[in-house]
């Protein structure tokens, strides 16, 4: 096939979250290696929001398909204060 500038791509993601409660909602997102066939990373995490303040936490591994690398594990934790600001490390 002749090339027309265009790159094939490299990884793709899928990603959902699930409404538990009024307040409570859940997520999860995979990303997927096209060039080595393995996911790539993977995550998952946990929000409160309500209508003052929203909290979020997530738990993230990285680098699952090359097994050279060192994985990377992210553990993240936002508070948000609606009309006010936030705060997240």
């Amino acid at each position: 096939m002749p090339e027309i500038g265009v790159d094939s791509p490299k990884q793709m993601a899928l990603s959902g979250q699930l409404k538990i409660s009024e307040f409570y909602s859940t997520y999860g997102v995979l990303s997927y290696d096209v060039k080595t066939d393995k996911i790539s990373s993977a995550g998952l995490g946990l929000l409160y929001e309500d209508e003052c303040f929203a909290i979020l936490g997530s738990y993230t591994r990285d680098k699952l398909s090359d097994k050279e690398l060192r994985q990377d594990q992210t553990f993240f934790l936002r508070i948000a204060f609606k009309y006010l600001g936030e705060f997240g490390q």
